[in-house]
């Protein structure tokens, strides 16, 4: 898999390290794209995965890279991906409504994005899907509420409430908590791997938000099935983390070994330790 950072020093001027993509295939970094379109698509010749910050994947662009599969957006907005041509391709959008409840701007700016673009996966916490469907419910900033628990006394009741959301946003619904709850309207699927320390890790939830974009781009036309086996692999990887902490370490620990496990995962281990069942 060849996978091409058009400009890179927006995100990283030199403080990071790009290396982990390498253990998902040939990675290619470019401090800076400026040579237009012609020059994008030679740099992204033969890519399925490109992430962009500012250099715009235009229809033109998309056109001629037949390979391209998975468009990743380094900064807020889309204005710089021909969001139309890529429905076209197949390439799935998916949106996580951060924080949508903390503020008004936010709850408005993820309305709009539904109306206005074909969303192919919703990808949110227990209070963000209640916050975009107008369901009461508080929130902690990007956090769930504690009140907002799904638990199996809960379950039945919030996987009828993520089934009649899809059905009326026509498209999968994902949320995210103790037990995951995915739905298209037709299927409806409950997750029960992860662990306790996930959530107290920053950046969990935009982990599996990639995880799940990756599954739906790789498996195009099956959202929610490619959503659930996400969802399954980010927690199953966040049970192999916390089993090789050794005594005295703690979230640092447990987040690198979660990023040493979602490299090393393969199909076999998947299957044999996804914990899904259909509603």
């Amino acid at each position: 898999m060849k996978i091409v950072i058009l400009d890179g020093y927006t995100e990283n001027p030199g403080d990071l390290s790009w290396d982990g993509f390498s253990a998902f295939g040939e990675a290619a970094v470019y401090d800076r794209t400026e040579g237009g379109e012609a020059e994008t698509v030679a740099r992204i010749r033969g890519a399925e995965i490109v992430l962009t910050n500012k250099t715009p994947i235009t229809r033109a662009v998309i056109e001629q890279s037949p390979d391209l599969r998975y468009i990743g957006v380094l900064a807020t907005g889309y204005n710089i991906v021909d969001t139309d041509a890529a429905a076209e391709r197949g390439i799935p959008i998916v949106l996580d409504p951060v924080g949508v409840g903390a503020a008004a701007q936010r709850a408005m700016a993820a309305q709009a994005l539904l109306r206005e673009l074909p969303i192919a996966v919703l990808r949110g916490n227990v209070s963000e899907v209640k916050a975009i469907a107008g369901v009461a419910s508080s929130t902690r900033g990007v956090d769930a509420c504690s009140a907002d628990l799904v638990t199996p006394e809960t379950l039945p009741e919030l996987a009828a409430f993520v089934t009649r959301l899809a059905l009326a946003l026509h498209c999968t619904v994902a949320m995210s908590g103790a037990i995951d709850v995915i739905s298209d309207g037709r299927a409806t699927y409950a997750v029960f791997n992860g662990h306790p320390m996930m959530p107290r890790i920053t950046g969990s939830g935009c982990m599996l938000t990639g995880v799940v974009t990756a599954f739906a781009a790789a498996n195009p036309g099956s959202a929610v099935q490619a959503s659930t086996a996400a969802y399954a692999a980010m927690g199953l990887c966040g049970e192999i983390a916390h089993a090789a902490l050794r005594p005295g370490q703690g979230t640092g620990a447990f987040r690198s070994n979660l990023i040493d496990a979602m490299s090393l995962l393969d199909d076999d281990a998947l299957r044999q330790g996804m914990k899904v069942c259909i509603f």
